[in-house]
């Protein structure tokens, strides 16, 4: 025994060193440890950050189509769009006096093209309906047609601006309505417009290239 040194003094110290030596020589394990726990992590965040973009690209993809596929149905109805009718009525001025001479529709083709196969479809002042007024075609521009004593009902359409006197849209009659048009556009697509204006296609097959009109 060294003089001086006590046993356990001895025994303390030769523990600490081996435990010194032990712990240093794991210091590899937990570095390579930790770099593969790093690892790990940036793969993950990887991984989110690709799903992330995938998600992303994904949606404007989706965006992007919606967009197209509302461009299409925009052009698709873009002329039936512009066909419309409502009830009017003709009168002319006599001694200052306005005289109702009868009652009528006009129709209304504001596109730069004809359509075709119209049939209309209205209500008279008892809300009854009337005789549907039907035309092959509806050439670009606004005309009256007025109500007749014949048994066609349905006298021939003008232009609106050759009519003798005054041209008044009916609004204040809730019983007279134009309840439904029927047409063909020049693409060769079927509408209706119902009584509250709305449009809708009647078909969604394609358009029939024989059909007169039909562009090509």
């Amino acid at each position: 025994m060294t003089e001086g040194t006590c046993p356990d003094e001895r025994t303390a110290a030769a523990a600490a060193s081996v435990g010194a030596v032990i712990a240093w020589g794991d210091v590899p394990n937990w570095i390579a440890a930790l770099a593969a726990l790093v690892a790990v992590v940036f793969a993950w965040l990887a991984a989110a950050h690709t799903r992330g973009l995938l998600r992303r690209e994904a949606d404007r993809d989706e965006l992007t189509q919606e967009r197209e596929m509302a461009r299409r149905r925009q052009e698709r109805r873009a002329q039936a769009d512009l066909v419309g009718a409502w009830i009017a009525c003709r009168v002319r001025l006599t001694g200052g006096e306005e005289v109702l001479e009868e009652y009528g529709l006009v129709i209304r083709n504001a596109s730069h093209a004809p359509v075709f196969d119209v049939a209309l479809e209205t209500t008279g002042y008892d809300g009854a309906p009337q005789r549907t007024l039907t035309l092959a075609v509806l050439p670009p521009g606004e005309y009256y047609a007025p109500t007749t004593d014949d048994p066609w009902f349905w006298g021939l359409p003008d232009p609106k601006d050759a009519v003798v006197g005054i041209v008044r849209p009916v609004m204040r009659r809730k019983e007279r309505h134009v309840t439904e048009i029927r047409f063909r556009d020049s693409a060769g697509h079927r509408w209706v417009r119902d009584v509250h204006g709305n449009l809708r296609a009647e078909q969604v097959s394609a358009p029939d290239a024989s059909a007169p009109g039909t562009a090509r």
